[in-house]
């Protein structure tokens, strides 16, 4: 775990605030007359974790606008944005359990397990509709059509990963296009976003879609091997997934070329 000394503690308590207000903005607008999918949009928000991508449109945000640490540069338009982000990321979630079968997320059930697959891919479409519906309240069509861009190219991500399920053929090249596509590309438009919703350049934007994207990249390696050797008592789901499922990951990818 990172250690944060206490020169870091005002920008955690200041994240910490924000992110409330991101959460508010998120429950507001899945707020439903009917109890039923209440029921199950209060389920699906115990899939959150650490809210990255809502977090790296904030941080995006404050450093490309030279923000001294006390977020006065942040407006409702990148909390806003925060919150379609998250929204996004939570229907991807919901559809791969579908997908992959699971039973188990963050160590609860899964909507797919208790209530069946036609509901888990309804509250996904669900979750992606409210998103864009959200997304149109800041009154920006550039970013409705940035994120139905990169909601088109992960959902392509996830269709070639399908089409290469038990593809002992995948090599090295092909997994970083995967991974590119599906996790990668809606982290660097989370980094983009939070840099143009303060005003940065172009040359600024692009600089931080790169570092959003090379740290989805990682970031995806890392859940990798965390499926092959990590503790399922912390990553809250059974190990070896992937490969239950064919998914030929970078860890295997090696193992093979090197048989």
């Amino acid at each position: 775990m990172l250690h944060l000394d206490a020169r870091h503690q005002p920008l955690v308590a200041l994240l910490s605030e924000q992110l409330q207000q991101v959460t508010l903005i998120f429950e507001r607008q899945l707020a439903s007359d009917m109890s039923a999918v209440n029921s199950l949009c209060m389920h699906v928000e115990q899939y959150r974790g650490k809210m990255l991508r809502p977090t790296l449109v904030l941080l995006s945000g404050m450093a490309s606008a030279g923000d001294g640490g006390d977020g006065a540069t942040l407006t409702e338009r990148h909390r806003i944005v925060a919150a379609v982000v998250e929204m996004i990321h939570m229907a991807t979630l919901v559809h791969d359990d579908v997908l992959d079968e699971s039973q188990v997320r963050r160590r609860g059930a899964t909507v797919n397990h208790l209530w069946g697959n036609e509901t888990a891919v309804m509250l996904g479409d669900y979750l992606i509709s409210n998103s864009f519906h959200l997304c149109s309240t800041v009154g920006d069509p550039a970013i409705n059509l940035a994120l139905g861009a990169v909601t088109n190219t992960l959902c392509e991500g996830e269709l070639v990963q399908l089409h290469h399920r038990n593809d002992y053929s995948v090599d090295r090249d092909m997994y970083m296009e995967i991974v590119g596509r599906k996790t990668a590309s809606l982290i660097g438009e989370c980094c983009r976003l939070g840099g143009f919703l303060s005003g940065a350049s172009d040359e600024v934007c692009a600089a931080l879609a790169r570092f959003g994207s090379g740290l989805g990249v990682a970031f995806q390696i890392q859940d990798d091997l965390l499926d092959l050797v990590g503790d399922p008592a912390i990553i809250g789901k059974p190990l070896g997934q992937d490969l239950e499922k064919g998914k030929l990951t970078l860890p295997i990818i090696a193992s093979v070329a090197r048989c």
